[in-house]
């Protein structure tokens, strides 16, 4: 083997090795930028808070056929000193119907208490309107779409608008 060939193959590790490196280094910052993401979709639940979330509901509330939230990524349902929190994360695509579907929704079912479904025992969370054990005096309603809050809403127990 000659001095040159020695040299080619040489240059070929070493670009096989930047390139090893390069994929590796992309898709660390790749995983890192996710997790970011992920994080800013984590809200701190008080650790005396109940939580109510529940997948089936949630799953409900993503049919098309339904409520058609179609781009919601995360939901929470939780009452922490009688103030029931109801959290919507949508990723950055959600148009401004399911934004408004949301809003609807709490109104609809927490802040007014409407059973709709409730004779069929069915819709999302129907069983906490059913529970006349769970109370509540206010009802906030936070919307995020990617990782920015585009609305939040506070109810008192008559049904009004108390934030400003």
């Amino acid at each position: 083997m000659g001095n040159l060939e020695v040299k080619i193959i040489k240059k070929k590790w070493t670009i096989l090795i930047l390139l090893v490196i390069l994929v590796i280094v992309v898709s660390a910052v790749q995983l890192l930028s996710n997790s970011d993401s992920n994080d800013k979709l984590t809200i701190a639940i008080p650790q005396n808070a109940v939580v109510y979330t529940d997948e089936e509901s949630v799953a409900m509330l993503k049919d098309e056929g339904q409520y058609a939230m179609t781009d919601l990524v995360r939901q929470e349902v939780y009452l922490v000193d009688g103030e029931l929190n109801v959290d919507f994360w949508f990723d950055e695509n959600a148009e401004q119907n399911q934004i408004d579907s949301a809003r609807s929704f709490v109104i609809t079912r927490f802040v007014l208490r409407s059973g709709q479904g409730a004779f069929l025992g069915a819709g999302p969370y129907i069983y906490i309107i059913k529970n006349k054990e769970i109370t509540w005096e206010t009802v906030s309603c936070r919307i995020y779409t990617g990782d920015e809050q585009v609305s939040y809403e506070a109810y008192n127990d008559k049904g009004q608008l108390i934030n400003p």
